[in-house]
């Protein structure tokens, strides 16, 4: 048990990830499309998917983008 509670944080991160690539399939849109909006390019973008490197100020623009509904925003606020 304690492995998962050291890990936990992890577990968090990577749910914000999937859910988020989830959001831009069920959204219909690439990552590219994604990137210019929140400002960034498609490569940056990638990066940051990839080792969990958002910042504060994408992850907001990426609320306003994929509005999620109250209980999915507080699951990824703690994942924040």
């Amino acid at each position: 048990m304690p492995r998962i509670k050291e890990k936990k944080k992890e577990y968090l991160v990577k749910d914000f990830s999937l859910w988020l690539i989830g959001q831009i399939k069920e959204n219909g849109m690439t990552q590219r499309e994604v990137a210019y909006l929140i400002g960034t390019t498609q490569q940056n973008f990638s990066y940051k998917l990839n080792n969990h490197s958002f910042t504060f100020k994408d992850f907001l623009k990426l609320m306003e983008i994929f509005k999620p509904d109250e209980q999915e925003l507080m699951k990824l606020v703690r994942s924040w």
